[in-house]
């Protein structure tokens, strides 16, 4: 079997295994993990939160975002285009009145204007995924949208890989243009 077979199977597995968790024990699921990231360090120190807008089955962390947020903190959401490119747009306190749904079938907010990774910014990127291993590495949905966005960020952006417990396994099939995550969060990580 081809290491991309490998990973077909492995999704529709970590699918099913999302989907068989009940809606309570994600909630609160979501909310320890909320209050890891909070108490990070580098969560502390950065100007920039670089999150996502969950899927089904993802870990919802609009609470930490609306903490951010008030915390003085500029947050931006991943916007995906048809050219397979992905860029960040800066939100502000009502972004939760400004989400669309997009092409992908995931949820974006339009209304902010685009972030760019600078050079001087300390800034926190949390990524979705389908699993993670401890050593960083990450199944995606298979569209290559964070391989490609984690492949150019500067050093002091470190990646946090946000899942739930039932999303760390011991080893995924990887292949040369998979980026790593720095750390990966869970709710009993």
């Amino acid at each position: 079997m081809t290491t991309k077979e490998s990973k077909h199977l492995l999704r529709k597995e970590m699918q099913y295994k999302l989907h068989s968790l009940s809606g309570e024990a994600k909630g609160e699921a979501s909310l320890i993990i909320t209050e890891k990231i909070h108490s990070l360090d580098h969560f502390k120190k950065c100007s920039i939160i670089y999150g996502f807008i969950p899927m089904s089955g993802e870990p919802n962390l609009a609470p930490l975002y609306d903490l951010a947020l008030k915390e003085g903190k500029a947050v931006a959401f991943p916007v995906c285009s048809p050219s397979m490119e992905m860029s960040y747009h800066l939100v502000e306190a009502d972004w939760h009145s400004h989400l669309v749904k997009s092409a992908y079938g995931n949820y974006e907010v339009h209304s902010g204007n685009v972030a760019q990774l600078d050079i001087g910014e300390c800034a926190l990127i949390l990524v979705p995924g389908l699993a993670f291993t401890l050593k960083g590495e990450r199944l995606g949905r298979s569209m290559g949208f964070f391989d490609r966005f984690l492949a150019q960020r500067l050093s002091n952006c470190p990646a946090v890989g946000v899942c739930f417990s039932i999303q760390i396994l011991e080893s995924l099939p990887t292949e040369k243009h998979d980026s790593l995550v720095d750390l990966v969060i869970s709710e009993t990580l």
